[in-house]
């Protein structure tokens, strides 16, 4: 088929697809069925957000552990036992200043 053609039929059936569509409007739905599917979407959010929490939940631990071991070497860093650019003192060493 000629490009053109294709281009030609395609828009007839577009503008006989969105003329029916017209001719047979949708219509609005009643405060009921809004409210049970609004009911039906909030069911899902929470399953979704459960699921959600049961994924996170090893994640969760890790993230501790990773904070506790770097809380551990901020304080080691900051009293001088050890950690990147530790200076091990000796007993009657003279200070340099």
């Amino acid at each position: 088929m000629k490009p053109v053609l294709q281009a030609t039929s395609l828009t007839l059936a577009l503008l006989f697809a969105t003329g029916a569509q017209a001719a047979n409007p949708v219509p609005a739905p009643t405060p009921e069925a809004r409210a049970a599917e609004l009911a039906a979407a909030q069911a899902d959010l929470q399953r979704a957000a459960r699921r959600v929490a049961e994924l996170t939940r090893g994640t969760d631990a890790e993230v501790r552990a990773q904070e506790r071991v770097a809380a551990r070497m901020a304080r080691r860093q900051g009293n001088g036992l050890g950690g990147r650019g530790a200076v091990a003192i000796r007993p009657g060493a003279r200070s340099v200043e």
